[in-house]
């Protein structure tokens, strides 16, 4: 499969399918394909309106198998005169953060305000879904966090306990807990269900800017601005390893997919890559000319990619620590967060220079340019499925872009005073 939006040679094409719309079949079109297709090849070709189907969840089916990630039609086994399915499902609900303290949720298809958390005093600095979507958390400047019902929009609990700022607040895989991290220098981990404080994670010697649960759920990394991480037992409130070798401020850990690894990026300029097993500083990421905001894995593990406040985003090979591109925006500009697609293909990168970028993996190529005005990006994020990405833009709109397809299908007015400063996808199924 060819990157993102790209059409195979017409000598790939060896075969012809049948594509239906739906089990009904109400809409059959025959379609010259190539076994090497993957479901995006499929849904560019097929009898689907572009901007219908980056509305939706498009999946593509032969029989029961489903094409998905990597899967090609050869590896389903499709042949000449072979019968696929497409079959929509809607777009999960958005959440969307305002610096003044809005929180909304969404229905990107229709565009509708579905909810809105009110309740916070003053600033929220974080806004996630619960692993199942029924539930969302927020974080705030008035030292609380809060439990809200995705459905109702009730606030469900107020964890209070904290003694400044609450900067992040995140689920465990199983959304049973939620670890929250403060300015007061402290970490605490709750019940979901009973919005109860279990334990606090006390030792750093400055504010927190972050908390996270590792995939398998039993251990959490917090970052400070005393420039070290930590990792820490998520079962009880016991430091494994103290993580010491940036030379600024700790500003974003992040756990690899399978738990073994821990990634930090600091305001020093480079990221670290860590074991959880030892605390062994086993990679040094160097190269950036500026701050770096963020670090993520990317799906299988094998990379990272980092944020900077130099203008550029940079992945990097996990095994040898070397940069394998640099993903340059503008310059004069820095990098507000990067995210890898779910299979692992693409980053998006967004920018303050008005802009969000769809990039290949492999070798750095600019794929797709989202823009609408010069107003800074704050955030970029793929679906669940790869297909559609949301952004968060300073002048109160988040939009909604199809992979691989032309415009901006959907603006929402998420903030009439401006500074949509986040915008993500609920991950339920």
């Amino acid at each position: 499969m060819g990157p993102i939006g790209a059409a195979p040679a017409a000598a790939e094409l060896q075969m012809r399918v049948l594509v239906a719309r739906g089990f009904g079949g109400g809409c059959e079109t025959a379609v010259a394909a190539s076994p090497a297709w993957g479901a995006q090849d499929v849904l560019a070709h097929a009898p689907w309106h572009e901007a219908e189907a980056s509305r939706s969840r498009v999946r593509v089916l032969f029989g029961a198998a489903e094409l998905v990630g990597q899967t090609t039609l050869g590896d389903l086994g499709v042949a000449d005169g072979d019968r696929l399915t497409l079959v929509a499902t809607s777009l999960p609900p958005v959440v969307t953060r305002a610096m003044a303290g809005q929180v909304k949720l969404w229905s990107p298809s229709s565009g509708e305000c579905l909810r809105v958390l009110r309740g916070h005093a003053s600033s929220v600095y974080a806004a996630t879904f619960s692993p199942e979507g029924s539930l969302v958390a927020t974080a705030s400047l008035d030292h609380t966090a809060r439990l809200w019902s995705a459905r109702s929009g009730e606030c469900l609990w107020t964890l209070q306990g904290h003694g400044r700022a609450v900067q992040s607040v995140a689920f465990s895989p199983d959304g049973g807990r939620v670890a929250t991290a403060s300015t007061d220098g402290t970490a605490k981990v709750w019940s979901a269900s009973k919005g109860e404080c279990l334990r606090t994670l006390e030792g750093h010697a400055a504010g927190l800017s972050s908390a996270v649960f590792s995939p398998d759920g039993h251990a959490i990394a917090t970052a400070s601005a005393d420039g070290t991480a930590r990792i820490w037992s998520a079962d009880a409130a016991t430091c494994l390893h103290t993580l010491h070798g940036h030379r600024g401020s700790v500003t974003s850990p992040a756990f690899s997919p399978d738990s073994q690894a821990l990634a930090t990026a600091s305001v020093d300029g480079t990221a670290k890559i860590w074991m959880v097993s030892s605390g062994e500083c086993v990679r040094t990421l160097s190269g950036h000319s500026g701050f770096v905001k963020s670090v993520v894995f990317s799906p299988d593990g094998q990379a990272v990619a980092t944020a900077s406040g130099d203008g550029t985003a940079k992945i990097w090979s996990t095994s040898s620590g070397k940069c394998s591109c640099t993903l340059l925006d503008v310059s004069e500009s820095f990098i507000t967060s990067v995210q890898f697609s779910p299979d692992g293909r693409a980053v998006v990168t967004a920018s303050t220079s008005g802009m969000a970028r769809i990039w290949a993996t492999d070798g750095g190529k600019c794929l797709q340019t989202l823009r609408v005005s010069s107003d800074a990006v704050d955030s970029a994020e793929f679906s669940p499925d790869g297909k559609t990405v949301v952004t968060a833009h300073r002048d109160g709109k988040a939009r909604f872009w199809g992979v691989g397809m032309t415009g901006c299908w959907r603006t929402i007015d998420a903030n009439d005073d401006g500074d949509v400063v986040y915008a993500s996808f609920s991950h339920s199924e």
